[in-house]
């Protein structure tokens, strides 16, 4: 498979209905999608004979998402974000990238962050940060 271009990629946030219906947040430029890892526990124990030290799979930490949007204080998704993790609320927020198919991720997460970046001769930007909570699917 060649290359995509990952123009077009797009967050959303759903709006806990039933269908839930997810609005796309605009003027997103950068988008860092969760990596999902897998944790490792030690079963070494006192009878083990080798010199080397075993391992189990623990649990799956979905990870973290951020995107860097041009902030318009108009803008309801943009001040929403503020609001949510002011409020801790979790939220479903979807992810689509330009993929063929489309590839479409949903996931449970809530705003530990958003920071407003500010360089002399760019718009002002803000990087939203999500931390996922539950799997990704």
């Amino acid at each position: 498979m060649s290359p995509v271009l990952a123009k077009g990629t797009k967050i959303k946030v759903g709006d806990a209905a039933s269908p839930e219906v997810f609005t796309t947040i605009t003027g997103v430029m950068e988008v860092n999608v969760p990596n999902p890892t897998v944790d490792s526990k030690e079963t070494t124990d006192h009878d083990s004979t080798a010199r080397s030290r075993t391992y189990e799979a623990g649990l799956i930490e979905p990870g973290d998402l951020s995107f860097l949007y041009k902030y318009d204080k108009d803008n309801t998704q943009h001040t929403a974000l503020e609001t949510d993790r002011d409020a801790g609320t979790a939220k479903n927020y979807q992810t689509e990238l330009q993929t063929s198919p489309v590839e479409v991720n949903i996931f449970s997460a809530f705003v530990t962050s958003v920071e407003p970046e500010t360089e002399i001769d760019g718009f002002i930007m803000k990087r939203a940060n999500l931390k996922l909570s539950g799997a990704i699917t």
